[in-house]
């Protein structure tokens, strides 16, 4: 770790002391990412509406771990982004299905509702194994070498995990297995994640405190919401447990997305978006944190680089849609 990011942890202390809804500064704001990220932003091209991104790696804290960061100014008032996200996240752009889900009783039924499995599909995931292709835990395993309907064992799971992050937060995500002795913790990487996020313990320790002490700390004016997502990543159908949180208020909105459980492809991911006042609109700063395997080995430089931008271009097309919902 560098010794401007450990000068950053070390005023941490100071924002104890900031109110929950004291007013970002933005250029106080862009002035901890140059300092956190080792970066120099540019205020011109940032004024006429580039995207500016952050993909270098200092902000990663593990070896399976990709982050990108990028900003953009969008001449829309802070109010409309409230308007817009206080009741939560428009799922359309690559999303197939999005289940709302409202208690830990609900049944989770996403699997299906976009259409039957393929028998390929179905195939792939009866004869699943511990490893890296699928993500199960060992009991999951069993569950689907046991079941005569693919489709409901997939459900039973995902309303397992759903129910039990839903009661008990970081401490109810159960570790995906991946060979006999070898499991994978997605709750880990997500406190490692969460701890990292030097920005939201200087500028929305509220909202800090309800994302990483989930369930115990519930402030009031953070809404929490869960959904149950299919989704197409690198062609394969996959399906994800989604923790959506929200904090707006007169001076900013943050919102945090976090897939605490994931199918195939990567581990975990979590999204932290900021919205706060910026010149006669709104600066908008989204940090992308994914958890993946497919990034360690000899190829890691390699792979990280690759992945990065990849993560990258995927946060200039959210750019795009929130875009488009705050100006309809």
């Amino acid at each position: 770790m560098n010794d401007n990011v450990r000068l950053i942890i070390s005023s941490v202390a100071l924002a104890i002391a900031i109110p929950a809804h004291a007013a970002l500064d933005a250029e106080a704001f862009l002035r901890d990412i140059e300092a956190i990220a080792e970066v120099t932003l540019d205020r011109d091209a940032l004024a006429s509406g580039e995207a500016l991104t952050v993909v270098d790696g200092k902000l990663e804290v593990a070896e399976a771990e990709l982050v990108s960061m990028a900003l953009k100014y969008i001449p829309v008032p802070l109010s409309r982004f409230r308007e817009v996200f206080a009741t939560g996240w428009h799922y359309a752009q690559g999303t197939v299905v999005a289940q709302p889900l409202e208690t830990t009783e609900d049944m989770v039924d996403v699997v299906g509702l976009a259409g039957p499995l393929s028998d390929k599909d179905r195939k792939s995931i009866a004869k699943a194994k511990p490893g890296e292709k699928h993500n199960f835990s060992a009991e999951e395993y069993a569950i689907l070498g046991n079941a005569e309907d693919t489709e409901a064992a997939l459900n039973q799971i995902i309303t397992g995990r759903y129910r039990a992050y839903r009661d008990r937060g970081m401490d109810g995500i159960a570790p995906y297995q991946r060979s006999r002795n070898k499991r994978y913790s997605g709750a880990a990487a997500l406190i490692a994640a969460t701890e990292s996020e030097l920005l939201l313990q200087l500028h929305a320790p509220n909202f800090y405190d309800a994302l990483r002490n989930y369930p115990e700390a519930n402030p009031d004016d953070v809404q929490h919401r869960f959904f149950a997502i299919e989704q197409k990543t690198e062609d394969r159908r996959n399906f994800v447990l989604n923790h959506w949180l929200v904090e707006a208020n007169d001076d900013a909105v943050v919102i945090a997305q976090r897939h605490y459980y994931v199918g195939n492809t990567y581990n975990v991911l979590q999204l932290v978006m900021f919205c706060l006042p910026y010149r006669d609109g709104t600066l908008v700063v989204m940090l992308n944190q994914t958890f993946t395997e497919r990034v360690t080995g000899l190829t890691a430089g390699i792979a990280h680089k690759i992945g990065r931008g990849m993560i990258a271009d995927g946060i200039e097309a959210i750019f795009e849609q929130v875009e488009t919902q705050v100006t309809e």
